[in-house]
């Protein structure tokens, strides 16, 4: 009977936070919206795309079969520059997709975006296409050697 009773005052407590929808101010704003830009390296997002395909490598297995297309990722870029909640929105196949996952979390600092004259969080969505072919940006691993 404690167990139950402390089982239902554990939930009880819990369920409150679980519904909480952040506030206006922790909410992201979209790039599209914000009346400063945050910005990469003094750059912009394509600066920001460049230093994405230059930490990516073309997995070997998928660049062999011929395997590419564009992963689409949104991340945030918070108050103090950081980026966070890195997901994927498009997929092209899971381990495209982990590369630039992995790489938009290595990111950099930024300097953070500004509205109305305060620090905001800004979210960004960010496509990164994976070709199989020689145009590529993005670079191929060398070929495994076997042991």
């Amino acid at each position: 009977m404690r167990r139950l009773l402390l089982l239902l005052m554990v939930v009880g407590l819990a369920m409150p936070l679980m519904g909480q929808e952040p506030t206006d101010e922790e909410k992201p704003i979209n790039a599209t919206k914000v009346d400063q830009l945050p910005t990469f390296k003094n750059g912009d997002l394509q600066k920001f795309r460049l230093w994405v395909t230059r930490h990516v490598t073309y997995p070997y297995a998928l660049a062999k079969k011929k395997i590419g297309g564009a992963v689409a990722v949104a991340f945030v870029v918070e108050k103090d520059g950081s980026v966070s909640n890195v997901e994927v929105i498009h997929s092209a196949h899971p381990l495209l997709d982990k590369e630039v996952v992995e790489a938009v979390q290595k990111s950099p600092k930024w300097k953070p975006g500004i509205q109305k004259g305060r620090t905001v969080r800004v979210r960004y969505i960010l496509p990164v296409s994976f070709s199989p072919n020689a145009a590529n940006p993005v670079r191929y691993p060398v070929q495994p050697t076997r042991p």
